[in-house]
């Protein structure tokens, strides 16, 4: 439980960051006295805000998407329109509400909406199998979802015979669905707004799993997080009411869903697309845009483009170049800095636990191999197969202990979780070396492909490669390097 003197030092940094990264803009003090008591309470969601931007500034763009620009006060009344659209078809709390529209203004306002009512949002995949979609509805007992255009009328009315209430975005509802736009009509505010059920998550998501890859469920309560922490997030990322996010990533990740809440905190504008394109640059430079979050696939596109274009982008309010989901290796790290300037972030985190650390420009000039200083508030154990620490700046396998994480009661360790990564910590950074799935036992020795990939990459001929372990009859087990040249 958060004693006083923890309450106190989230307040400083509340305040400090505010002050440092020009909150005051966009927080009238009643607005902020508001915002602190919704803190306080419990309330940690990243729709909070939409209603005081959308009182102090309702004009200011707050999403984009190929479709085109809604401001804070179109995103606030529609949240709210859909909320009471929501509980008139018989959504309660604590129910499960699927999402899987993709990256689109719908689907954030759609998100708000769920919990406006103090439901249970899951974000899922539009590109999954109308039969995966099915069982996983089925499931989680989901008593609405939902779902694009393009998904298949076998599907919907196959979800409509299990009685979830269907409604369609991005075009015409079949019989007994209804569409986004049919709801928005709908003079249907919801008798209450619930901020909270004590007790329920407050958004459950579909990951990859951890040690296993299997996909697997995932509940996240952020009610016990500190209240500084999005204000620590804000100040690391370098958010401030001028923010412009663009995101091609999967707004049904825990990245992207992160970086466009901190973005809504600030009262920032959030660029959607669906990929990542030739217009890429573009829109980043024609949009204004200031952070943009990119997995390590999409960062080695972008330092594949022609001195020109990268030039452009130089020359652009980018200031936060952000990866996460992967590793990034640390050849494309010092890459990206020669080519585009101190503009590039790095941070290790997952699903079930939230963000463990944050690697800024000056972090990754100097440790380009790691992921960045270990945040205030994250406890870290790094242990062998027998749960006993290794010796320090050792690899082993990480453990993590903080508030923001959605405890494992599997965990070997009791009250600590593992993602299953191999890693060291020294001088507090930490170095993710690699998946424990991913060790190639040889001779009995554990062998990392990580630490062979990055020898094998830092030569000039090579552009990327992979380490795998294949069957030896001597060894048990023997690396393959795959190149490209």
């Amino acid at each position: 439980m958060m004693g006083i003197r923890d309450a106190l030092k989230d307040v400083s940094t509340a305040v400090s960051t505010s002050l440092r990264r020009g909150l005051a803009t966009t927080y009238r003090p009643r607005s902020a006295f508001r915002m602190l008591r919704m803190l306080t309470a419990g309330r940690r969601d990243p729709y909070m805000t939409l209603d005081v931007h959308a009182l102090n500034r309702p004009n200011h763009p707050a999403i984009s998407d190929v479709s085109g620009t809604s401001s804070y006060a179109v995103v606030a009344r529609q949240a709210r329109q859909i909320a009471g659209a929501l509980h008139r078809v018989g959504v309660r709390p604590q129910d499960r509400v699927a999402v899987f529209v993709g990256n689109r203004r719908e689907h954030i306002i759609a998100m708000a909406a769920i919990r406006r009512l103090g439901a249970i949002p899951m974000p899922l995949s539009p590109k999954s199998a109308p039969p995966q979609v099915i069982q996983r509805l089925n499931e989680t007992k989901a008593v609405a979802a939902f779902v694009p255009a393009g998904l298949a009328k076998p599907a919907i009315q196959a979800l409509i015979r299990n009685k979830h209430r269907v409604i369609v975005v991005g075009g015409n509802a079949p019989k007994r669905a209804v569409s986004w736009e049919k709801l928005l009509t709908w003079d249907a505010y919801p008798p209450f707004t619930k901020r909270r059920v004590t007790g329920t998550p407050d958004i459950e998501m579909h990951t990859s799993g951890t040690t296993t890859g299997q996909s697997s469920r995932t509940s996240l309560s952020m009610a016990n997080a500190r209240m500084g922490t999005a204000f620590q997030y804000i100040d690391s990322f370098d958010f401030t009411p001028d923010a412009v996010l663009y995101t091609p990533c999967p707004l049904y990740h825990a990245a992207p869903m992160l970086l466009t809440g901190l973005t809504m905190a600030v009262g920032g504008h959030i660029v959607l697309r669906d990929r990542f394109d030739d217009d890429a640059i573009d829109t980043l430079i024609h949009a204004g845009v200031t952070h943009a979050f990119l997995v390590p696939t999409l960062l080695d596109r972008l330092a594949r483009r022609p001195e020109a274009h990268l030039l452009r982008l130089r020359r652009s309010p980018l200031r936060a170049l952000i990866s996460g989901g992967a590793l990034l290796r640390p050849k494309l790290k010092t890459t990206l800095l020669d080519l585009l300037g101190p503009v590039l972030y790095d941070f290790y985190g997952a699903t079930e636990l939230g963000v463990i650390s944050i690697a800024g420009p000056e972090d990754l000039a100097t440790h380009p191999s790691s992921q960045g200083r270990i945040l205030p508030g994250v406890k870290t154990r790094v242990v062998d197969a027998n749960g006993d620490l290794v010796p320090y700046g050792s690899p082993g396998q990480l453990y993590v202990r903080s508030d923001t994480m959605t405890l494992d009661t599997r965990s070997p360790l009791q009250g600590w979780m593992s993602a299953g990564d191999v890693a060291r910590i020294e001088d507090g950074y930490l170095y993710i070396v690699d998946r424990i799935r991913d060790v190639v036992i040889s001779g009995g020795v554990n062998l990392f492909p990580v630490d062979i990939e990055v020898v094998v990459e830092a030569h000039e001929s090579v552009h990327e490669c992979a380490a795998v372990g294949v069957p030896d009859d001597e060894w048990g087990e023997a690396l393959q390097v795959f190149v490209v040249l």
